[in-house]
């Protein structure tokens, strides 16, 4: 076996690894979510298939396609029908090697308010910083996405994560065996909706005699 041929079997290998890590996490749920890589070397990626449950992926499940978007191996399962914005991503960054799109319960709760998401912490601003946009509404799979998604990377060309409003997260990364995408980033950005959501809740019930302490609370929860 070639050494191409090696690591396109690695990468599949990892994708389906990643794939199960996150639903087994409740990342995401049903048949929602997609995980796509770059194959070294070449303008080619590698993405899950549509209709396939993350936490059954294997590496059968995984289809080539190149950087428009058509598939490449003509008897391969049909490619995430989230092509557009994977391959919108991979055109305009080419450090980004990685992405997985995930549909985690407090992030896509904050996509309601269509804001960036606020990193209150030092740990959450080196993790996730400079910016974790929020781009606007759009249905699943439609190019319309995929522009708001390219439009949020050129006003934030160093994001490591992009909100889709109402409806989940892309989480990107340089490492093209996706252990930044699975194990830091998308979990890290759900922690850090979870604690608005927190903050803002113990904002309403704060006793109002400690002034300092419901202050701090105000400044953190906006």
């Amino acid at each position: 076996m070639s050494r191409a041929q090696d690591d396109l079997t690695r990468l599949k290998e990892e994708i389906a690894r990643y794939s199960i890590a996150s639903f087994e996490r409740g990342l995401v749920g049903g048949a929602g979510g997609n995980v796509s890589a770059r194959i070294p070397g070449s303008d080619e990626i590698l993405i899950t298939r549509t209709g396939v449950i993350l936490g059954e992926v294997t590496p059968d499940d995984v289809v080539r396609i190149d950087l428009q978007g058509r598939p490449l191996d003509p008897q391969a399962p049909k490619p995430s029908k989230e092509v557009p914005f994977h391959t919108v991503v991979y055109r305009l960054r080419p450090d980004v090697n990685a992405i997985i799109h995930l549909h985690p319960c407090y992030t896509v709760v904050h996509s309601l308010r269509v804001a960036d998401l606020p990193l209150l912490t030092v740990s959450a601003r080196l993790v996730l910083g400079p910016r974790v946009p929020c781009v606007p509404v759009a249905w699943s799979g439609t190019r319309l996405l995929a522009q708001h998604v390219g439009k949020a990377l050129r006003e934030a060309p160093g994001a490591k994560v992009v909100l889709l409003a109402a409806h989940g997260l892309n989480a990107m990364a340089a490492d093209a065996l996706l252990t930044l995408t699975g194990e830091h980033l998308a979990p890290a950005t759900d922690w850090m909706a979870d604690r608005l959501v927190y903050l803002q809740k113990a904002n309403r019930y704060l006793d109002t005699t400690d002034a300092r302490t419901r202050v701090v609370a105000i400044q953190l929860a906006e």
